[in-house]
């Protein structure tokens, strides 16, 4: 919906300024509004006090380099896949800019390529090495990744009345998911004993109960901090990194193995092949 601007004052229209406008009347109801808060917050480092009609091409490009050449707090690469989500960001703002007349036409933004090469099933070895470097209550996440192939999104925020022992299954509604589509998970024994040993702890006050949350650790929510889904509690040198990818065909591969495919399918129909932004569930052995 075009909006009513005054033509006169966003001649001076600073990309801060427009990306305050973005959030407050555009982006408010996303569900992707905090991470396009993060985002923004990097972009505005970079072109924060230039005029929306300063930045070209040309500006896009030097963005694009000065952002890969700096460093995360690990110390790594910011990766292609990542900044790819910054850029997506700016080419949308730049094209309702554009629409709403404030530009006369948006720059073109072009989005680095990227690496989908899918990553190889996690052994059964594997996974337990993982599980055995892990903290008991990442260890549990863990477990229920790999036992349900859900997005750690839809793991972090899974409330307890999405859980039906009744039935034996977990019930994501289609606001719960990322392709809005609505999904019936069924429990494992061993996600059960899990699931059935945490609400245990909370109701018997070991751990405190947060919003119905099912996964909590320091006594706020999963999804209150990604960087808590991350940590581990072993104290060596090396990393052990997998993402949802891998724990989703691990679990297809090893229920192939068994003969027990089809209910996977059933319940992982909606569930698309996961792309390579996918979060990615990093242990660290410090």
């Amino acid at each position: 919906m075009k909006e009513d601007f005054d033509k006169d004052k966003v001649q001076g229209l600073t990309f801060v300024r427009w990306a305050a406008i973005y959030l407050e009347r555009y982006a408010k109801d996303k569900r992707s509004v905090d991470e396009d808060r993060r985002h923004i917050r990097v972009l505005s480092e970079f072109l924060g006090n230039l005029l929306l009609s300063q930045i070209t091409k040309a500006k896009v490009e030097e963005f694009k380099q000065l952002r890969r050449g700096r460093l995360t707090y690990r110390g790594t690469a910011v990766s292609a896949a990542y900044c790819n989500r910054e850029l997506e960001v700016l080419r949308h703002m730049l094209r309702l800019a554009a629409e709403e007349e404030i530009i006369p036409v948006a720059p073109a933004v072009r989005l680095f390529k990227q690496n989908n090469a899918r990553e190889r099933v996690l052994s059964e070895e594997e996974y337990q090495r993982l599980l055995a470097v892990s903290s008991l209550h990442l260890r549990r996440i863990i477990v229920c990744a790999f036992e349900t192939g859900m997005r750690a999104g839809e793991i972090k925020k899974l409330t307890w009345d999405k859980v039906d022992f009744k039935t034996g299954f977990i019930r994501l509604a289609a606001e719960d998911t990322k392709t809005n589509e609505k999904r019936a998970i069924p429990l494992s024994s061993v996600l059960r004993e899990i699931l059935e040993d945490i609400r245990k702890e909370q109701r018997e006050g070991k751990v405190a109960p947060i919003g119905g949350h099912v996964f909590t650790w320091g006594g706020r929510a999963m999804k209150d901090g990604s960087g808590r889904f991350r940590r581990p509690a072993a104290k060596q040198r090396s990393k052990v990194s997998i993402s949802t990818t891998s724990v989703i065909r691990s679990l297809l591969a090893r229920s192939e193995k068994a003969g027990t495919t089809n209910g996977l399918w059933q319940s992982l129909a909606t569930r698309r092949s996961p792309s390579s932004s996918d979060t990615t569930i990093r242990v660290r052995k410090m």
